[in-house]
């Protein structure tokens, strides 16, 4: 248990985003995304209920494109990579020691789970294909139960699919429809990541 929780309190809470693994060649890309502001307006429908931001800017930008084989494999990275945090972020949940906690892990699975719709809309009979024959990247290892532990996880898997998502699309055209896409999910992913580490840091302070 004490392993696992040193390991990723050191890796994310002490170690600057900076100096994360970076290619020469995607360097700018990456830096770009992961230096632009995590701020953002909540928006509302007319009847007061949250409307993800994130959601409505993939619907906007999938109803303007033709998207081809690399659209479709970001497409499928992104679905993987929000499946997989949104199931971290299910078992912090279960783990969440305040109200508060829970409320704000919970608004971040809306999120993702509205993103991922709208995603999911994008693909074609080949994205589809690819997503079914993908490996379920959200299998946890066994470890500890504690809150520490899933806030920790949640937040490598983040990373993690942060950093799969920019290598896939650093790859790809600037303003490229596979580009605009993992802009958008890295943004959102961003967002979380940075709540989680304000969380974190109150946590151990």
């Amino acid at each position: 248990m004490n392993e696992g929780i040193n390991r990723y309190t050191s890796r994310f809470l002490f170690k600057p985003l900076a100096q994360r693994r970076q290619t020469p060649g995607k360097l700018d890309y990456k830096a770009k995304l992961w230096s632009s502001s995590v701020t953002e307006e909540r928006e509302t429908d007319g009847d007061g209920a949250y409307v993800c931001p994130h959601a409505e800017e993939v619907r906007a930008l999938i109803g303007n494109l033709e998207n081809g084989v690399a659209f479709q494999s970001v497409a499928v990275a992104a679905l993987q990579t929000l499946h997989s945090v949104w199931s971290a972020e299910k078992r912090a949940v279960v783990e969440a020691i305040s109200l508060a906690q829970g409320e704000k892990l919970c608004s971040m699975i809306h999120s993702a789970e509205e993103t991922a719709a709208a995603i999911s809309d994008a693909l074609d009979a080949q994205g589809e294909h690819i997503l079914n024959m993908a490996p379920d990247a959200s299998v946890r290892e066994e470890g500890d139960n504690s809150w520490w532990f899933a806030l920790t996880e949640t937040i490598q898997s983040i990373e993690d699919g942060t950093d799969r998502l920019l290598s896939l699309a650093s790859g790809q055209p600037k303003g490229s429809p596979a580009r605009r896409l993992s802009s958008v999910v890295v943004r959102l992913l961003r967002k979380q990541h940075h709540e989680l580490l304000v969380e974190a840091d109150a946590w151990i302070s």
